[in-house]
């Protein structure tokens, strides 16, 4: 739901920080106000905008930013203001969806598979007069607004790990024992002397005779069950990594708008609104 700030980057007056953060005018971020309808939205602890008190773009008849000779209305040196639609004598709705896919993107860098992405951000609107058949006709007088925006995020990320192998499962530690400048040999902790082979033994096809110098078997189990097999630079000696994964970042979100203005007589009109995010 941060489209709407998001299109703040349109104005000549606004630039936003190596955080994120919006400056208008020159201004620091923690010297901007943000309203809808009137109403404060601004984020008092983190000196920014709440993210998601605002409206679908769906929903925006106008935003209005100010960033220099405030009025006294204003508390801050700059001032974005977001006013919502409201409905009118005709009925009139819309609909949206903005799609990302993996189909559309490279593979990552270093990898040989793409990041799998699925990203839809959809929705709608509906507004016009509040109408009840044979009771209540809102024409002129009471109208309904209401939008909805929904998304479906699921995105990954890249991770490269350094898991233990097939024959270091099995107790053959000759590879980590041996490595590139510093060749050496297992030993036993409890005996002192070395392990054959540089294998502890329990593993298949070497029996252990004494449980306390064998592969504990707990710890097999959770080294099988738990932790992948190497799949990546199996040809390496002693890798930095030997295995790589995408790791999957669901976001999903739903945002309901709903306002209804009522004529109250003459210039004034009150309004009802209501904002649900889930």
């Amino acid at each position: 739901m941060g489209a709407p700030l998001a299109a703040l980057a349109t104005n000549p007056n606004v630039t936003t920080d190596s955080q994120g953060n919006i400056n208008v005018g020159g201004s620091s971020s923690a010297q901007t106000g943000y309203s809808a309808d009137g109403i404060s939205t601004a984020n008092v602890r983190m000196n920014g905008a709440l993210k998601d008190a605002f409206p679908s773009e769906e929903g925006i008849q106008e935003m209005n930013v100010t960033a220099f000779n405030n009025n006294a209305e204003f508390a801050q040196m700059g001032d974005v203001t977001f006013t919502t639609k409201s409905g009118t004598n005709q009925l009139h709705g819309s609909l949206f969806d903005y799609l990302q896919n993996d189909a559309l993107d490279a593979n990552i860098y270093n990898f040989a598979t793409k990041a799998p992405k699925h990203f839809n951000t959809f929705g709608g609107s509906l507004g016009g007069p509040v109408t009840i058949p044979h009771l209540y006709n809102g024409k002129d007088r009471t109208f309904f607004f209401l939008d909805y925006e929904g998304n479906r995020k699921t995105t990954s990320a890249p991770e490269e790990l350094l898991v233990p192998t097939a024959a270091e499962r099995a107790g053959d530690l000759t590879a980590l024992v041996n490595a590139p400048g510093t060749p050496g040999v297992l030993m036993d902790p409890f005996t002192g002397a070395p392990y054959s082979n540089n294998t502890i033994p329990g593993g298949p096809g070497n029996p252990c005779a004494n449980s306390k110098d064998c592969i504990n078997p707990v710890a097999s189990t959770l080294l099988n069950d738990w932790y992948p097999l190497p799949n990546a630079n199996l040809n390496q000696a002693n890798p930095a990594c030997n295995y790589q994964t995408l790791v999957p970042i669901p976001s999903n979100s739903n945002g309901w708008d709903l306002r209804i203005p009522q004529g109250l007589g003459g210039n004034r009109t009150g309004q009802l609104a209501v904002r649900f995010d889930f």
